[in-house]
């Protein structure tokens, strides 16, 4: 069996064996070893495995067909079984998205991700040029105008950092040559990851595999300020606050006769989840790495049960930084939490089991 792991795409892709446990062990593997759920193909010459039927996996059938390998990228990275994405066309309001008027230059040498990419901005309507590394982004810059570059941090030759900061130099030299936006893609996350893409001089900050919302929030963020839901610093504006499956969990946990679990959770959250926030800006403020990483992984599993994936996401990050004594750029992480923590509350506060208590009951 033949696998091959993409860290810059974020995605797995397995050569599979007659053994689909065989693969499983594998996916299991990649999993443990980056700490995070990671997307993957499986290229079988079986018929479809039930035993490979779980979330973010896709089988494809040998002898591989270009089209079956991007669809299944596609759907892979989008969530196209609707797990808490937005669809390409809509916002998280239903409403038609439209960015017909930009022209978008993306700096990206895998060849799935290209396809992906160009697929959802020419669905939003925007025109889209395709490069495969930092010079060849350079010489498109000097020949053309683009509204937003988004940069691939690592390629072959000249990668992301490399150009952002050729394309900041002329920027300084040449008078009359205006602000080009550039948002980084890349595979890492951590705090000291995005420094170093502000530090090359991009403006904002994609970590792969993202989600459609994702990177409708951060192109309307620079393009299209007066449509932007919520502010400069979110990153998940566009997708509700609140994962509905996680609450449905919640009430399929309910038993017969007793008082409302999810009232009792929701309720307990909302009571002290402030606590927790302020837990985090005073280990932040302090410098103290030991315990931001500590209150954050308390409060990722809370939020994470209520549905606030958000929230978790970005404590995630800050218990990843804490533990690892990386405290650069925290501060900007926990005022990100912080929004995203009071929309999560606000979500929660609207649910009919809440709205229809005159009180939370705190459980005893």
């Amino acid at each position: 069996m033949g696998m091959l792991l993409d860290a810059a795409a974020g995605m797995t892709v397995i050569d599979g064996c007659a053994d689909s446990g065989c693969d499983l062990m594998v996916v299991d593997r990649v999993e443990a070893a980056t700490s995070s759920e990671v997307p993957t193909i499986v290229v079988t010459s079986l018929a479809e495995d039930d035993h490979l039927s779980r979330p973010g996996i896709r089988q494809i059938g040998k002898p591989i067909r270009r089209q079956a390998l991007v669809e299944a990228a596609h759907a892979l990275l989008t969530d196209d079984d609707g797990a808490g994405r937005a669809d390409v066309s809509s916002n998280a309001t239903g409403e038609s998205v439209s960015l017909a008027a930009y022209r978008i230059l993306v700096a990206e040498d895998n060849a799935i991700n290209q396809e992906i990419v160009c697929e959802i901005l020419n669905e939003w309507g925007c025109s889209v040029t395709m490069v495969a590394d930092g010079a060849e982004a350079l010489a498109r810059l000097d020949a053309y105008r683009f509204d937003l570059v988004l940069m691939d941090c690592q390629m072959p030759g000249m990668d992301g950092y490399e150009a952002t900061r050729a394309i900041r130099e002329r920027e300084r030299k040449e008078s009359g040559r205006s602000h080009q936006i550039i948002v980084a893609v890349t595979a890492n996350a951590m705090v000291s990851d995005r420094q170093k893409c502000l530090d090359a001089g991009m403006d904002d900050f994609l970590s792969k595999p993202f989600r459609q919302d994702q990177m409708l929030a951060v192109l309307r963020r620079h393009l299209d300020p007066d449509n932007t839901v919520g502010d400069a610093g979110d990153v998940d504006t566009a997708v509700d606050s609140v994962d509905d499956a996680a609450l449905d969990r919640l009430r399929g946990m309910q038993r017969p006769g007793r008082p409302s679990l999810l009232r009792r959770i929701v309720g307990l959250y909302l009571e002290t989840s402030d606590e927790r926030i302020a837990s985090l800006r005073a280990a932040a403020e302090a410098g103290d790495a030991a315990a931001l990483g500590f209150a954050a992984h308390a409060f990722k599993s809370e939020s994470a049960n209520v549905g606030a994936v958000a929230l978790a996401a970005t404590l995630q990050e800050l218990e990843f930084a804490g533990k690892a004594g990386q405290l650069e750029g925290v501060v900007a992480l926990v005022n990100q939490a912080e929004k995203e923590h009071a929309r999560a509350c606000e979500s929660l506060r609207q649910l009919e089991e809440i709205k229809n208590e005159e009180s939370v009951p705190v459980p005893v």
